[in-house]
């Protein structure tokens, strides 16, 4: 296929097969001010001139420059538009990976353009790293149902789809809710999870929505605390709903670690349980180097103030129902 130089004028400025975010484009102006356009657009001849397949940063930074043209490579309008789009799309992953918004759009773009459910599985399915499941092919396309802010943050932590279902079952007003959250406290699709699911199981609990969960433990408020630091917000958000999800569960465990942390542990010796109070009794390990760490183990586990705690523990674990 022949490399032709095309007017900026006989270009439109459509951005109907645009699937991928606008960039920051100071490197690529750059690169096009000492070497010009290297790789063409790809362009589909359109009524009133031509449309812009790929290639829209490099149009963007020939406008920008006030370029009269640009090199680019036309398709034949006998050449379908998915076929004209299939080598969009493998241009693209030529420098880098697609994130979910991106494979949203073009799903969206192939069904707008009425490529067929065969040769999306033939062709673009593979490419895209998506099964042959229609129901996992709706829930990406849903992804771009989301708030502005929800795309941008799964674009920004290219989130995976198991991730982005955390906003699935919410409303608009949830998703930007813990959007900004998220934004506030610099977190990523794990932590941020956590805390959703925390939320929501508090909310599903005791009935609530999940705005009154927030509320009532002041997790914005939190967010904004200038007197703490970032891990602190967070150490702090997640204990607060540590102990509202499950009241009991925190007040054993608090009691617990108070209690360990009053016995001054020998610097090898682990002393532990099952949070989750699943399992009865506490564990201690003994890590020995000489017999000198035994003798001293022995005289701290004799000591009356230890077993007292040891005891208590014990005892703490039994009555866990």
């Amino acid at each position: 296929m022949k490399i032709n130089e095309i007017p900026l004028k006989k270009i439109e400025r459509d951005l109907f097969f645009r699937f991928s975010s606008p960039l920051p484009l100071e490197a690529l102006k750059r690169s096009v001010r000492e070497s010009g356009i290297t790789n063409p657009l790809f362009l589909v001849p359109s009524n009133s001139g031509y449309r812009i397949v790929a290639g829209f940063n490099r149009f963007r930074v020939a406008e920008e420059l006030k370029m009269k043209s640009v090199p680019a490579w036309i398709f034949s309008d006998r050449v379908p538009l998915e076929r004209s789009f299939y080598m969009a799309v493998l241009e693209h992953l030529v420098c880098r990976n697609l994130n979910m918004v991106e494979k949203a759009r073009i799903v969206r773009i192939l069904k707008r353009i009425g490529c067929s459910e065969e040769y999306m599985k033939e062709f673009f399915l593979p490419l895209l790293d998506i099964p042959e499941n229609r129901v996992v092919i709706e829930e990406i396309e849903n992804i771009l149902s989301y708030p502005d802010s929800v795309q941008n943050y799964i674009e920004r932590y290219n989130l995976s789809l198991k991730m982005s279902r955390m906003f699935k079952e919410m409303s608009s007003e949830e998703q930007e809710l813990f959007i900004e959250i998220a934004d506030l406290l610099q977190i990523r699709g794990v932590e941020l999870s956590e805390i959703v699911t925390m939320c929501s199981e508090v909310s599903k609990r005791e009935g609530i929505s999940v705005q009154r969960v927030v509320a009532d433990l002041s997790l914005l408020k939190i967010c904004r605390c200038d007197e703490m630091n970032r891990q602190e917000k967070i150490d702090t958000i997640k204990r607060g709903l540590k102990e509202r999800r499950f009241p009991n569960l925190f007040k054993w465990n608090e009691q617990l670690n108070k209690l360990r942390k009053g016995m001054t542990l020998p610097h090898n010796v682990e002393l532990s349980w099952d949070s989750q109070m699943e399992r009865p009794g506490v564990e201690l390990k003994l890590r020995l180097v000489s017999m000198s760490n035994y003798n001293d183990f022995k005289e701290w586990i004799s000591s009356g103030r230890i077993k007292e705690n040891l005891n208590k523990m014990i005892e703490i674990l039994a009555g866990v129902e």
